[in-house]
């Protein structure tokens, strides 16, 4: 590997680690921010959403159902399902043109990693998008093993968004509920 590719990827590398330790540092801050939003904030929140997507410091359902309850559930649901597909796609091209060989050192170390990557080879839009599906399952894992695979990136793109849509509609009508209740009792 050539000395320029090592330092795109060594810069790479110190931005995510800094973007995690800020997150973990500022983690409350952030998630009152985003509780705390209104319109006009709109841009900023879904750059935070985009990167704590990313940077999985803080249970995305958490960031969604905030979403869910500050913007109610459609425009929550179409907030998450683009911030979450973002982040996605982001993890997908970094592992595919940058880090191929941690992707997969960092993919074998899953539980049953091998049945859904056999399932991504004969099938990798059905792969990603039942995965997709089961909330538990890590996004990173799901990026990275896509990544590695032969999965084109449209098939990789409309997989995630139709596989997070439920998922991401559950966690905005949580959030928009909670707050309807929670407004209501005071």
């Amino acid at each position: 590997m050539g000395e320029v590719a090592m330092i795109k990827k060594g810069i790479i590398l110190l931005l995510y680690v800094a973007g995690i330790a800020a997150i973990v540092t500022y983690k409350q801050p952030i998630l009152t921010w985003l509780a705390n939003g209104d319109m006009e904030r709109l841009p900023w929140m879904i750059g935070v959403a985009i990167l704590l997507a990313a940077v999985p410091a803080v249970p995305f359902g958490i960031v969604a159902g905030i979403m869910g309850a500050q913007y109610g559930p459609v425009w929550g649901t179409l907030i998450n399902v683009a911030t979450t597909t973002i982040a996605s796609s982001l993890q997908f091209f970094a592992v595919r043109v940058l880090f191929q060989k941690q992707g997969r050192q960092f993919v074998t170390k899953f539980k049953r990693i091998d049945h859904f990557i056999l399932l991504l080879e004969r099938n990798a839009f059905l792969a990603v998008i039942t995965a997709r599906l089961i909330p538990f399952v890590p996004a990173p894992t799901i990026n990275a093993a896509a990544a590695i695979s032969r999965i084109s990136f449209g098939s990789f793109f409309i997989a995630t968004v139709m596989g997070k849509f439920p998922v991401m509609v559950l966690y905005a009508i949580m959030g928009d509920r909670l707050s309807s209740n929670a407004s209501g009792m005071m």
